[in-house]
C-alpha cells in the first residue's frame, strides 16, 4: 500500500518491524519476506547503517534455517554497510562475528578463519557481550584444527576457556578446556596438553 502510494520509506519501516516481530514469533519464513521486501523498499532511501541492519537480520534469519550461503553473503553486505555507516567496531564487527560463522557452518575454513581473526580485535565483552569473544576463539580453534594448525587452534581455545572459566555453567570451560589438550595433543605439545 505505502509503495503504490509513492511512499516507499513508510513500506521499510513496517517491513523492518514486521521483520522483528515474524521472528520474535518464530516464524522464519514471514520475517525472510519481510526483510527482503524492506531491503528492497529500502535501496534508495535507506543510511549505510540501515541496510546494515537490514542484511543482518536477514542473514540471522537464514543461517537459523540453515542456509548457510546466503546467510554469509547477506552477512558480507551488513559488514559491508556498517563500515560505510561508521559502525564498523560495533556492528559490522558482529556482522563479521556472524559471518565467520557461517563460513565455518559451510567448511570454508580458511576463509573464516580469516574473517574472525579480523572481527576478534574489534569485538568487546562491553558492546557484543563476553560470549560473542568465547564463540570467536570457539570458532578460530575449529578452523584452525581443520587446517592442521593445532597449537593455534589450542591457544584459541585456552583463551576462550579463560574467560568461560569465570562463567557460572562451567560446561563451556570444561569443553575449551578439552579441546586445547587434545589440540595440543596433536600438536605433540604434551607438557602443554596435560596442563590445559
Amino acid at each position: 500500500a505505502f509503495v503504490a502510494a509513492g511512499l516507499p520509506w513508510f513500506a521499510v519501516e513496517y517491513e523492518a518491524r514486521l521483520t522483528g516481530i515474524a521472528r520474535h514469533l518464530g516464524d522464519a519464513e514471514a520475517a525472510e519476506r519481510a526483510a527482503r521486501a524492506a531491503l528492497e523498499h529500502g535501496a534508495d532511501f535507506l543510511e549505510p547503517t540501515g541496510h546494515a541492519q537490514l542484511h543482518l537480520q536477514l542473514a540471522e534469519i537464514l543461517g537459523a534455517t540453515g542456509q548457510f550461503g546466503p546467510a554469509a553473503d547477506h552477512a558480507l553486505e551488513a559488514s559491508h554497510w556498517a563500515d560505510e555507516g561508521g559502525e564498523g567496531p560495533t556492528l559490522g564487527a558482529w556482522a563479521r562475528h556472524q559471518l565467520g560463522g557461517f563460513l565455518l557452518r559451510q567448511g570454508r575454513w580458511a576463509e573464516a578463519a580469516e574473517v574472525l581473526e579480523s572481527a576478534l580485535p574489534e569485538l568487546s565483552a562491553q558492546t557484543h557481550g563476553d560470549g560473542a569473544i568465547v564463540q570467536t576463539h570457539w570458532w578460530l580453534g575449529d578452523c584452525l584444527t581443520e587446517l592442521g594448525e593445532h597449537r593455534e587452534a589450542a591457544e584459541h581455545w585456552l583463551q576462550a576457556a579463560e574467560i568461560a572459566r569465570h562463567w557460572p555453567e562451567q560446561h563451556d570451560h570444561a569443553m575449551l578446556a578439552h579441546l586445547a589438550a587434545e589440540a595440543l595433543g596433536h600438536a605433540e605439545l604434551l607438557p602443554e596438553a596435560e596442563q590445559a
